[in-house]
């Protein structure tokens, strides 16, 4: 059975979690971010529903104390209907849901289930990355990976379990509609298994109809912080409506043939010099670009291998 913890100091709120969700989950109720602490570091808890309204702004002070004593627990921020600013700065702290009051049953019954869900998936890809890891011996004297594919000997073997484990990989980011969530542990992934000192996870906002860099590696913080996509044009309108991988080749290839004009190659190649990218990959969610992911330059100044493009293209869902 999942366990819960509920953190509010209002007694409407526990209440009705407890009608809610009694019988379905463990609950454990705490009042103070220090009884919360105390309990997550004793129990083992699944959801943390934390109220924004707790005393003294205790639920700010839990959040950074999260940070400060190294746990990630699966956060749902109750907030007030009448303070939607707090939402962007709820996400950038680590919430993974938000739940606005007034509370119903059914907002609570979902908001378990989908917290559950994205903590699930993240499980899987910490197991995913462990896994790659694993495939990666550390070059001697030099203190980093190389790619386990480009390794000798028994190269073949070696592959053929990488391909297994990135199958896995590729599998469970497709599910993940919120990948912004999981970008930290796909820019680590994507720069460990490729060699890559420059990798950009790039998250689409359909609603604002524009793309940026949620996280990055490699790439300047006051360059990735300038970056904003059209998703009408350039690298974001090619991928959408190609999903194919994005390189300087497929580019001239594609004026060459005359299916791309000049101006628009002109226009797809500023952007990717932005991003300091030589590969493009776009992620699908559903059949729908959810974000775009971008690799620099091999370390080693080795170019990307037809195996490269055959684990990336698995990525991309092609």
């Amino acid at each position: 059975m999942y366990s819960i913890l509920i953190v509010s100091d209002d007694t409407s709120v526990t209440n009705l979690f407890k009608k809610s969700l009694n019988g379905d989950y463990v609950i454990h109720y705490a009042k103070t971010p220090d009884d919360a602490l105390e309990i997550l570091f004793n129990k083992d808890v699944d959801i943390t529903f934390i109220d924004s309204l707790l005393h003294n702004e205790g639920a700010t002070r839990l959040l950074e104390k999260f940070r400060q004593v190294n746990i990630d627990p699966t956060i749902v921020l109750i907030i007030p209907e009448s303070q939607p600013a707090m939402s962007g700065d709820a996400l950038r702290i680590g919430t993974y849901e938000l739940l606005e009051k007034p509370l119903t049953n059914d907002a609570i019954e979902h908001a378990s289930k989908r917290a559950l869900e994205k903590q699930s998936l993240k499980k899987e890809l910490g197991f995913m990355q462990s896994h790659i890891k694993n495939l990666q011996p550390a070059k001697q004297g030099l203190g980093m990976s190389e790619p386990a594919m480009n390794r000798q000997p028994n190269a073949g073997e070696i592959n053929l379990k990488y391909k297994e484990v990135f199958q896995k990989f590729s599998k469970v980011l497709a599910r993940v509609q919120d990948l912004g969530k999981l970008a930290d542990l796909t820019v680590e992934a994507m720069s460990e298994i490729f060699g890559v000192g420059k990798v950009v996870f790039t998250l689409v906002y359909k609603k604002e109809g524009v793309s940026r860099p949620y996280r990055y590696l490699g790439l300047d913080e006051s360059v990735a912080k300038k970056i904003c996509f059209n998703n009408n044009h350039g690298i974001m309108l090619w991928l959408t409506k190609n999903h194919q991988i994005l390189t300087k080749d497929v580019i001239e290839k594609k004026v060459a043939c005359n299916t791309l004009s000049i101006r628009e190659a002109i226009d797809i190649q500023r952007e990717i010099n932005l991003l300091q990218a030589h590969l493009c990959i776009p992620v699908l969610a559903y059949g729908s670009l959810s974000s775009v992911i971008t690799l620099g330059n091999k370390i080693t100044g080795k170019v990307f291998f037809d195996e490269d493009i055959e684990l990336l293209s698995m990525l991309a869902g092609i």
